[in-house]
């Protein structure tokens, strides 16, 4: 067996390594030779192959210990070795520059992953070893998740108190939903931490959560009739008048197009395309400012006969060049960090509430084009061109080539809100 007084000859350098020249000439490539003999008989060599010096002897270190280990099966040098401590808050540090000095990451990405690891921090002590937490600590945090309230930093009674004495409130918590994205970037975050061999194991992987007790089509909130009739008879569309003209237009595009908020807010002037004669929105993002939430979201989407007559058209000629609509830059006349949504965003969500709208958000927009095809049995490959959503097909994903315009001309004119928006003044319209 070997002794730690071996071992000590060997870490310490009383072992002399010399220069093998038996079989390979004294150049810029030569190598040096360790051996060690163990007081249990065992003769070790190791050799390394390096242009400097203390490259070599350090090789020579390190395969000398995993020799040791192979033989005799001495344990202790690879404890020294591995088991360094090192604490949640430092390894949540190594992460996020990690995340920063990788492949390209939008900031709002970088801003949800932050927000989202720092919760570890934030419950645990940041200066534990992150190796002492096992699947009890796991399970401790899920279950705080689950009882926690959405928009926490929103709510001005929640400042200063840690996560347990803002559970203890009591109040509505955050969705499933949210609290399943929360796990599974604590759940990419340990993962990262095997690879660099911090942690040995990742206890926050496929944590499980409550059933659903309702079918997804009853968490996506639709508009119905009644809010419809009462945000289109606001004074925004019923006089047409309005401090800026995205107020007017992105809920009707929307309504016509099932497009998410930031695709409709982040069009340019030439983002406006006639493809076979059929004028269309180009939903891309070839623009530096311009992002879309995956490569299927890129599409043409035909612009429908009711904003034409709204004067849609007309008011795109208006525009020569750039954004096309006003009032969505930041006071420093810049595209906001997290695009040019937000302000739109933030003012439906007030003009909504002061209309007394509570369900319904900007989204449910998508939600309610996605289920007006559904109740009008489109076939699902066209409502999905239009939505830009991922085929499930693994055939259609593959294989299958974007839809034709005038199919898709077809597609858009089957939406009929025409009953709700029969007081909208059109645009330009004295």
């Amino acid at each position: 067996m070997v002794s730690k007084a071996d071992l000590d000859k060997i870490l310490y350098g009383s072992s002399t390594p010399t220069r093998n020249t038996a079989n390979k000439p004294v150049d810029a490539d030569e190598w040096i030779r360790a051996t060690v003999t163990t007081s249990d008989g065992t003769s070790i060599t190791v050799e390394a192959d390096h242009n400097d010096p203390l490259e070599e002897r350090e090789s020579i270190r390190i395969a000398t210990e995993q020799a040791i280990q192979q033989v005799s099966g001495y344990s202790s040098v690879k404890q020294a070795t591995t088991n360094i401590s090192v604490s949640l808050g430092s390894a949540i540090k190594q992460y996020l520059q990690s995340k920063q000095d990788g492949p390209e990451i939008t900031t709002k990405s970088y801003e949800t992953i932050k927000a989202k690891i720092l919760l570890l921090s934030e419950y645990f002590d940041g200066g534990r070893d992150i190796a002492t937490l096992k699947l009890k600590d796991a399970e401790s945090f899920r279950n705080i998740l689950l009882k926690l309230p959405p928009n926490r930093a929103k709510v001005k009674k929640y400042d200063g108190l840690s996560l347990q004495e803002i559970a203890d409130f009591g109040d509505e918590p955050q969705s499933i939903t949210t609290v399943k994205a929360t796990l599974n970037k604590c759940s990419a975050f340990f993962n990262w931490c095997i690879k660099s061999d911090i942690v040995e194991k990742n206890y926050f992987e496929k944590l499980p959560l409550s059933r659903k007790t309702h079918k997804d089509s009853d968490e996506r909130k639709i508009w119905y009739k009644n809010d419809l009739n009462t945000l289109f008879n606001a004074d925004i569309w019923a006089t047409g008048k309005c401090k800026h003209d995205y107020q007017f237009w992105l809920p009707l595009i929307a309504l016509h197009t099932g497009a998410r908020l930031t695709e409709i807010a982040q069009l340019r002037v030439e983002d406006i395309k006639d493809m076979c004669g059929i004028k269309c929105f180009h939903i891309n993002e070839e623009h530096k400012f311009q992002k879309l939430k995956n490569p299927d979201s890129m599409r043409y989407i035909p612009i429908h006969s009711a904003l034409v007559d709204l004067g849609f058209i007309d008011f795109v000629a208006t525009k020569s060049s750039g954004w096309l609509f006003n009032g969505l830059l930041n006071k420093q006349g810049e595209v906001p960090r997290d695009g040019l949504g937000t302000k739109a965003s933030k003012w439906f969500l007030h003009h909504k509430d002061k209309l007394g709208i509570e369900e319904p958000v900007f989204h449910s927009f998508r939600h309610t084009v996605a289920n007006e095809f559904k109740q009008k049995s489109v076939p699902e490959q066209q409502a999905m061109g239009v939505l830009g959503h991922k085929s499930q097909s693994i055939t259609y994903a593959r294989y299958d080539k974007d839809l034709n315009v005038p199919l898709l001309q077809e597609t858009i004119e089957q939406l009929d809100f025409n009953l709700y928006i029969k007081n909208v003044k059109a645009w330009g319209v004295v």
